[in-house]
């Protein structure tokens, strides 16, 4: 049985996503579950440096990054 990505937001990143704006915050989270939930490696790119392990996307104005390990993906 093939198990999906799961999303986990931070305290701090649901108070982000809060302050953006229903519009915004709404095209962010689809964003998350069309595309990044499906294969998280095939979206975005590795910031370089110590925080390889996460993933970043460009939304607009809008930068998330996440981190994607055996867990649920952290944002």
């Amino acid at each position: 049985m093939l198990l999906g990505w799961r999303i986990r937001f931070t305290p701090k990143a649901e108070k982000n996503l809060s302050a953006l704006g229903v519009m915004e915050a709404r095209r962010i989270l689809v964003f998350l579950q069309e595309r990044v939930i499906p294969n998280p490696m095939g979206h975005g790119g590795p910031p370089t440096g110590q925080l390889r392990e996460f993933r970043r996307w460009r939304l607009g104005d809008t930068r998330p990054s996440g981190r994607t390990a055996e867990e649920p993906l952290l944002v």
